[in-house]
């Protein structure tokens, strides 16, 4: 048989075996629709025919050249395709490269097999969320993860954040497009986000989920801003709004394109297409490339970082329009020419490919976004430990001391503040000449620099809890005294044990016999 030589299905057009099996490898990481056909061919007529549907997210695709097959993996077990390549006998797409039929014959049998892209519903995407055993980053809109994605593989490449571990949800189209309902009340990226975010928050997750809103939405900022850019809503979710950038603190409602200045975001692509900016718009301003003035329905006052793609009407004729209402008249009427936008899609492909002159753009200010998960996974890190050992409570006993308190032993932290070069000298040192005692009524963690000098590290209050703690430190070593540092800008730097093994025996109970003069009430 001739190959593409059967009648093509009226939406689609015949192509290539290579380009049909090209636009199959781009549908990775997506959902796809799958509809096959198998008939049996009896005197060149098809006879019994079976139809099987199934909807899956792909995994990956892999073209072996040995074996001439393509398998199509989904990311469940049961989700695959084999595809035998030499039994392809026509193969079609359709315009828009977002469906390809393949038609498979051998000697009895003849299969169509039926591949689209599709935007599952929210209902499924709640679905995959709740099943997806990673760390998992969720974006508001289905831009904002292709800019972290460059982003962080930059920062990678850097040598940054290599310790992160997660993936980010990767989709097309709106979350609410393909859900009739909330399509039909026009719910918005964020509102759609938020409901599976408090969704997600009822139930146990394993890994962590950190849904990203943009900070251009007041109900949102009320229900989540905060000082530290996160907020945890129990189970492993958290809720990240977009730290600010200094240069944007004057601006604060912005979505992810505003990490990139101004000029950047109003850079043209090879068609001579751009995003625009609110604040480019007014009734007195004219464009200063073209001359003529430029005009968006879109355009808000009070939010001069708002990205617009669409919609932007030049005044070529010189025409008056003192309002928007003249402006909606002209548009109606036909009198004004519409500008060539890129959309926000189109520019976040072209910074996620790095296509020239986008791939220079710089990532410095998503180290805000990455410092707010880097603290995030610390947390998970450190309340994983905390489950692990078996932690009860914390308690701050005065100002930067806090006593840990454990189903088997106790800590003591210290933390304090020190300039660069002590806290090179106690590094230095290693801190093993630790000294502890007691005076006007205060006990004192010195480190001992020489003979004839000392850095006190801490004055501690006496009181039950530290006397309680003191008894179980003599009692037993597994009790242990932390010294965690922190420079002048309050960055934490490192930590160090203080009075390991006997010479921590010996110190504690050595503090014991001058502490007689006060009453302990505490067991041990």
């Amino acid at each position: 048989m001739e190959y593409n030589s059967l009648q093509s299905d009226i939406r689609l057009v015949k192509t290539s075996k290579e380009d049909a099996i090209k636009i199959i490898k781009q549908f990775e990481r997506k959902w796809i629709y799958v509809k096959l056909i198998v008939n049996k061919v009896d005197n060149y007529s098809l006879q019994d025919y079976v139809v099987n549907y199934n909807k899956f997210k792909i995994a990956y695709v892999n073209e072996d050249s040995y074996s001439r097959l393509l398998f199509v993996y989904g990311i469940e077990d049961e989700d695959r395709l084999i595809i035998s390549i030499d039994e392809i006998v026509q193969t079609e797409k359709s315009n828009t490269e977002d469906e390809v039929l393949l038609v498979l014959k051998n000697e009895k049998i003849m299969t169509h097999i039926c591949i689209k892209s599709f935007v599952p519903n929210k209902e499924r995407l709640i679905h995959d969320l709740l099943n997806m055993n990673q760390n998992l980053i969720i974006t508001e809109g289905k831009t904002d993860w292709k800019h972290l994605k460059a982003a962080f593989k930059k920062f990678n490449s850097d040598g940054l954040y290599n310790d992160l571990e997660f993936k980010f949800l990767e989709y097309d189209g709106s979350l609410a497009d393909s859900n009739d309902r909330l399509k039909n009340k026009k719910i918005g990226g964020a509102d759609t986000l938020n409901t599976i975010c408090q969704y997600n928050a009822l139930f146990y997750n394993e890994k962590l989920r950190i849904f990203v809103f943009d900070s251009d939405k007041e109900n949102i900022n009320k229900l989540y801003k905060t000082e530290q850019s996160y907020q945890y809503l129990g189970n492993n979710v958290y809720v990240v709004i977009l730290p600010l950038p200094k240069f944007r603190q004057n601006t604060p409602a912005i979505s992810i394109e505003n990490y990139y200045t101004d000029d950047e975001i109003k850079i043209k692509d090879k068609n001579d297409k751009r995003l625009y900016l609110s604040n480019e718009f007014n009734f007195n301003k004219d464009d200063e490339k073209t001359g003529n003035k430029i005009y968006s329905l879109k355009a808000k006052e009070d939010m001069p970082n708002l990205i617009i793609d669409d919609e932007v009407y030049i005044n070529y004729r010189g025409l008056e329009i003192a309002n928007k209402d003249e402006l909606k008249n002209l548009i109606k009427e036909g009198k004004l020419k519409k500008a060539y936008t890129l959309s926000k899609n189109e520019f976040a492909d072209n910074i996620l490919n790095e296509v020239v002159p986008f791939n220079s753009f710089s990532k410095n200010n998503f180290k805000l976004f990455f410092g707010v998960i880097e603290e995030i996974f610390k947390i998970k890190a450190q309340t994983a430990l905390d489950e692990e050992l078996g932690l009860i409570f914390k308690k701050e006993i005065q100002k930067d001391v806090e006593i840990e308190c454990y189903k088997e032993h106790q800590d003591l932290h210290l933390n304090i503040r020190f300039s660069a070069e002590i806290i090179k000298e106690l590094r230095n040192n290693g801190l093993k000449t630790n000294t502890i005692y007691t005076k006007d009524n205060k006990i004192i963690i010195a480190q001992a620099i020489s003979i004839e000098k000392e850095i006190v590290l801490s004055e501690i209050n006496i009181s039950i809890d530290i006397l309680n703690f003191i008894l179980k430190k003599a009692d037993n070593s597994n009790n242990r005294v932390y010294l965690n540092t922190f420079n002048r800008y309050n960055d934490y730097v490192c930590s160090f044990e203080l009075f390991q093994g006997d010479n921590g025996y010996i110190a504690f109970n050595h503090l014991l016999k001058q502490l007689k003069q006060y009453s302990i009430h505490s067991s041990k």
